[in-house]
């Protein structure tokens, strides 16, 4: 009987740590709140502007808010950018960012089936980012009246 709780527990932990693995070595993970209007996916191949903390020198639309969770800054822009790109978003720009560390612990039952000793520990550090998905404005220059007409505002 003790035979069997061994190999379980063995078989438990082992599958504990297998998915531990895959599961950190996930580039990024997140979510997207879309805040804005819709509009059409841009193609994989259309560039997308990353403004880090700062406030870009035009005008821009925000669509949405992604925030992501990765283990490398440029895994997570890369997130970013091809959520973005699902919106229409053609800017990206950092709003918040953060560190998480996880501590994982793994405790060893001893052949004696006695209580546990120290096991194996284990730490990862990723970062939590808050970013803005926006499309620029563009702005358009305003048309020049005709001589002798009245535009639609001149009218009112």
């Amino acid at each position: 009987m003790m035979n069997n709780v061994r190999k379980y527990g063995m078989i438990v932990i082992s599958a504990l740590t297998l998915l531990f693995s895959v599961t950190n070595c996930v580039t990024a993970l997140g979510n997207v709140t879309v805040t804005g209007k819709n509009y059409p996916a841009l193609a994989e191949t259309d560039p997308i502007e990353v403004v880090m903390r700062a406030v870009p020198e035009y005008k821009v639309e925000q669509i949405g808010i992604v925030e992501v969770r990765c283990a490398q800054l440029n895994h997570c822009i890369e997130y970013v950018k091809g959520k973005a790109r699902e919106v229409g978003a053609d800017v990206i720009i950092l709003a918040s960012t953060g560190t998480v560390t996880t501590v994982s612990t793994q405790p060893v039952v001893n052949h004696a089936g006695n209580a546990p000793t120290h096991g194996h520990t284990s730490y990862s550090s990723h970062q939590v980012q808050t970013w803005e998905i926006s499309k620029k404005v563009i702005a358009v220059a305003p048309s020049k009246p005709t001589k002798g007409k009245k535009s639609v505002s001149e009218e009112i």
